[in-house]
């Protein structure tokens, strides 16, 4: 997972998921500690119950040779 970014009220994060290619670009709500991704996610490893998927790069990529997300804003 990578460092989440406050953007508003969503922290905006990338996470792989082990045996997949691509990477999974979500969102979730930040908490009103100024924004720590600590205290209400999923344990390590684990999915936050309130994440929002945006893009799974993987879903996306099924049944191509070739995938790549140009620009993602």
């Amino acid at each position: 997972m990578s460092v989440p970014v406050r953007k508003g009220p969503w922290l905006y994060y990338g996470r792989t998921v082990e045996g997949s290619s691509y990477g999974i670009h979500c969102r979730r709500p930040a908490n009103g500690d100024g924004g720590s991704a600590t205290g209400d996610a999923a344990a390590p490893g684990g999915v936050p119950d309130d994440e929002v998927v945006l893009l799974d790069e993987n879903q996306l990529a099924e049944g191509l040779e070739y995938f790549a997300v140009g620009n993602l804003e």
